[in-house]
């Protein structure tokens, strides 16, 4: 499956990621991954932003699930914050738990802005020290 094209740029020790429009299939979603993992290893940084805003399509549970279980099992060990567009995230975030809940420290947005201050400020944490709040 070949992956979309990415943009990758690095800004405050994060990198970031830019995906160009696709429509979501886990097959192309994964190798998608696979590249940020690989530019990840190359140079590594604190953080991953990944700017998703541009995917569309309709994603079954099932689908969200095995791309959750798959990007757990590329085992980043950084913070992950994803930004969306509303359509595209499901309601309960069934991804988004599946993938914490795999020990994955991933939260998606729906602004980078937000995105980026979590990453930056809080790496997915509360400043007490507990686990990240999710949107």
């Amino acid at each position: 499956m070949q992956a979309p094209r990415l943009v990758f740029t690095r800004q405050d020790g994060l990198l970031w990621v830019t995906a160009a429009p696709f429509e979501f299939r886990v097959g192309t979603a994964a190798a998608a991954m696979r590249l940020v993992r690989a530019e990840h290893r190359r140079q590594p940084a604190t953080g991953i932003l990944i700017d998703a805003q541009a995917v569309t399509g309709r994603i079954s549970l099932v689908d969200r699930a095995l791309f959750a279980v798959y990007v757990a099992g590329l085992h980043f060990h950084v913070p992950i914050a994803m930004v969306a567009s509303e359509v595209v995230i499901h309601p309960d975030r069934f991804g988004q738990q599946v993938a914490r809940g795999l020990g994955l420290n991933l939260v998606v947005f729906t602004a980078a802005v937000d995105a980026s201050d979590w990453l930056v400020h809080r790496h997915g944490k509360h400043p007490g020290g507990g686990a990240a709040e999710v949107p």
